[in-house]
């Protein structure tokens, strides 16, 4: 585990890989609070393993928004997303969100 000033580092991010990370984050995502988590997203907590294996699909191959999962570094699980949105290369700007 690495450490920071902010103490150690837990959590780990990686590139979404839709066969790798797919079943952990339906889970992850279908835990009790999904609609208080998916209140401000543009979708709604997934309906089904097929149906949220079609988005990831889909999110994977954007290039903006480019998701990650973000997978805690005790269980080596993926816990949720992270995106990098509205990327602006020629300022140096990206918002981070999900």
């Amino acid at each position: 585990k690495g450490e920071s000033d902010a103490g150690p580092c837990i959590l780990d991010v990686q590139p979404l890989d839709p066969v790798r990370h797919s079943a952990e984050l339906f889970v992850a995502s279908c835990a009790p609070g999904a609609e208080d988590r998916f209140r401000y997203l543009p979708e709604q907590p997934p309906a089904n393993l097929a149906d949220f294996n079609r988005w990831l699909e889909k999110a994977s191959s954007e290039t903006d928004p480019l998701f990650y999962a973000v997978i805690d570094k005790d269980s080596g699980h993926a816990e949720g997303l992270q995106a990098l949105m509205h990327i602006d290369t020629a300022n140096g700007v990206v918002e981070i969100g999900r």
